[in-house]
């Protein structure tokens, strides 16, 4: 069955649900969800950005997905879940403190959206479809806590520019 014009749901033979949004349609649209905070409105815009990109378009009756901080996650952690059975489908990209949400958009993003990106204007985005499937789909808890590492050049300028990792494109 369809819950939106562009998202289908197929069972295969483990029962397991899975969702492709057809890059392809005319109707291939999503709803990104987020709290206030800077944190979140970052990771969305970062999400929505790449996602525009790849030829979806934003909008309140797409398919919801929901960019998070959740307190009871460890810093810098994130998961991503999806519900693709029920009234409400939805995926939600929840990360623990710090920048755990911009993790999980980021491999949420490189892994099941086929958007690649290795610097702020620097960026490969496959001609394929997002696949979502039901369940967790990806997770990372850090074994230790690393915040602003100056290892990295363009994080190094951007750091001096005002931006945060190296993304200034939303500041400019």
């Amino acid at each position: 069955y369809c819950i939106v014009n562009f998202v289908f749901i197929f069972k295969n033979l483990l029962n397991a649900s899975l969702c492709i949004i057809k890059v392809t349609s005319d109707c291939a649209n999503v709803n990104i969800i987020s709290d206030s905070s800077l944190t979140d409105s970052y990771a969305a815009a970062e999400l929505q950005l790449y996602l525009q990109r790849k030829g979806l378009t934003v909008s309140e009756d797409g398919f919801p997905i929901i960019v998070k901080t959740d307190d009871k996650m460890v810093a810098d952690s994130y998961r991503i879940t999806a519900t693709l059975e029920g009234d409400t489908p939805c995926l939600t990209i929840a990360g623990g403190e710090g920048t755990g949400v911009l993790y999980g958009v980021f491999y949420f993003l490189e892994k099941f959206a086929g958007v690649h990106s290795y610097a702020e204007d620097t960026y490969v985005i496959d001609d394929t479809d997002v696949i979502i499937t039901d369940g967790v789909m990806g997770e990372l808890t850090p074994d230790f806590q690393i915040l602003n590492t100056p290892w990295h050049p363009f994080a190094t300028l951007a750091i001096l520019s005002g931006a945060i990792n190296g993304n200034s494109h939303l500041f400019s």
